[in-house]
């Protein structure tokens, strides 16, 4: 089992940026089912600043691919761990 004290301390800090076949705003941001019966996306992450313990996530980037088509959003966000 592990405890909250085993998990690293964390915060990141950055943009957010997806592209999906929903009508805006993507339900499934929203853990909701998608307008269209399927979400066909495209999501990026830039992290501007953060850590997750001692390594450092300053300028990391992440993606998630489905498949992309017409509504888009650009969400910043602040996100801090335990």
């Amino acid at each position: 089992m592990t405890r909250i004290a085993q998990i690293p301390t964390w915060h990141v800090a950055g943009d957010w940026f997806d592209n999906c076949s929903c009508a805006v705003a993507c339900p499934c941001t929203f853990a909701q089912a998608p307008h269209n019966g399927y979400c066909e996306s495209v999501l990026f992450w830039h992290i501007r600043r953060g850590h997750y313990g001692d390594i450092k996530l300053d300028d990391a980037f992440g993606y998630k691919w489905q498949w992309t088509t017409n509504s888009s959003k650009h969400i910043p966000f602040d996100w801090t761990g335990p």
